[in-house]
């Protein structure tokens, strides 16, 4: 098994799909770590994980992609 890093973490699960398809559309695997409550929808957050050695890539491309979609 490979070594996972988080590189983007929101308490918003569809942001957090969205940073995950694009990672996808750039070549890289990347999955969602969901870890909200379904009580209290108010707590947790939702986590993406990339192989170690793809975690600055992604950084990269994850502030880019925020950069966009903040302009």
């Amino acid at each position: 098994m490979e070594d996972l890093t988080k590189v983007f973490a929101s308490s918003d699960p569809i942001k957090a799909q969205l940073i995950q398809s694009m990672l996808h559309k750039n070549g890289m695997e990347a999955s969602v770590l969901d870890k909200k409550d379904t009580a209290y929808v108010m707590l947790g957050e939702a986590a993406v994980f990339v192989a170690s050695e793809d975690a600055v890539k992604a950084r990269k491309l994850i502030e880019e992609f925020e950069a966009e979609d903040e302009g």
